[in-house]
């Protein structure tokens, strides 16, 4: 927003968002020098006042920038289908603010409140929009560009769940890397829309779990989804969020390799490698395949892992051929694939 002073004085024009430096009297009329005295007067009266608007507008559009807080919402819960009214306390509130209940990502896909009337600066009356994701949310209000700062628990909004409770049945794959992008299909019943799938990292679905991305509810015994990039490897619930409320299954976010460089040495070992993938965690074991998966592979040395680079020295006594290298961390091992190959040469 462009804040200029009433009558829009092209020599009185602050910068936008009320921040903008107003020139004095003096400077406004200094180039008027060799007009006739009465005109010059007449432009020093008229500057003074525009340059005073100026000043006041300025002032005002500051204190309306400021964000608005949250304090208390009451009620603090309702069905997931919406139709609650509630009362918004805080400060700083503005005719035209929008009123937001989140869905776990903020702002983002938070539903709209209908029936926003603005009360007072301190006072906002509202009711819940729907059909939502069970669970417990950040109320925001926007306005003026700014978004409340989230006053704590007391301006948290809970959606009871409404209708079927989904179950989870299969997720195929249920594996895949750190660095998600795994295209898993979730089969079960009761799935509807709206719907989050989550993964977690070890505290449920809340605190860091991984986000998937690209859900589709398929039919109401079938979600499609794109797993999302989790901070450590290891087994976790997945979970899926509907308004009905939740449902878990597991989950596995395991190392995976990425290359191998050198990919080839001799079958007397002694060659240096670096393995590169996602997931690894010391202290990690690397052995490569003699044709039967770990199965009588030989034992990697001097190994050193990273979380996403490991080196290591191939083991000797091996047949010539071509074989996967895995590398074990936290009691998950790497699948086989080419790119994670090795070729003892005889």
């Amino acid at each position: 927003m462009e804040i200029i002073p009433k009558g829009s004085w092209p020599f009185a024009r602050p910068t936008p968002g009320g921040t903008g430096r107003v020139p004095s009297v003096g400077q406004v009329c200094g180039k008027y020098h060799n007009m006739p005295a009465p005109i010059r007067g007449l432009i020093h009266v008229l500057a003074g006042v525009a340059l005073l608007s100026a000043v006041f507008v300025i002032a005002d559009a500051t204190v309306a920038g400021a964000a608005p807080v949250v304090t208390t919402v009451s009620p603090n819960s309702g069905p997931a289908s919406g139709g609650t009214a509630i009362t918004i306390t805080g400060s700083g509130f503005v005719p035209g603010a929008r009123v937001l209940i989140g869905q776990g990502q903020g702002v983002v896909k938070a539903i709209d409140a209908t029936n926003v009337v603005f009360v007072s600066s301190s006072e906002i009356t509202a009711t819940t929009g729907g059909p939502a994701i069970a669970g417990t949310y950040t109320v925001f209000v926007t306005q003026n560009g700014g978004v409340t700062n989230n006053g704590g628990p007391d301006s948290d909004f809970t959606y009871t769940p409404v209708g079927a409770t989904p179950t989870i049945t299969k997720v195929s794959p249920n594996s895949g890397p750190v660095i998600g992008g795994t295209a898993i299909t979730i089969t079960g019943t009761g799935f509807t829309s709206p719907v989050s799938v989550v993964i977690g990292q070890g505290a449920g679905a809340t605190d860091g779990a991984a986000r998937a991305i690209n859900v589709d509810v398929v039919s109401s015994t079938e979600i499609t989804a794109t797993t999302g990039a989790a901070s450590k490897d290891g087994t976790w619930g997945l979970f899926v969020l509907t308004s009905g409320g939740s449902a878990s299954s597991n989950y596995t976010y395991a190392p995976t390799i990425t290359s191998v460089s050198p990919n080839t040495g001799p079958t007397s070992g002694g060659t240096h490698i670096t393995i590169m993938g996602s997931g690894f965690q010391a202290p990690a074991t690397v052995v490569i395949g003699q044709g039967n998966g770990t199965t009588g592979a030989i034992a990697a040395t001097q190994v050193s892992a990273g979380q996403t680079e490991i080196t290591a020295v191939t083991g000797g006594g091996a047949k010539a051929g071509t074989f996967s290298v895995f590398v074990t961390t936290e009691g998950l091992t790497t699948a086989a694939s080419s790119a994670s190959d090795f070729t003892y040469t005889g």
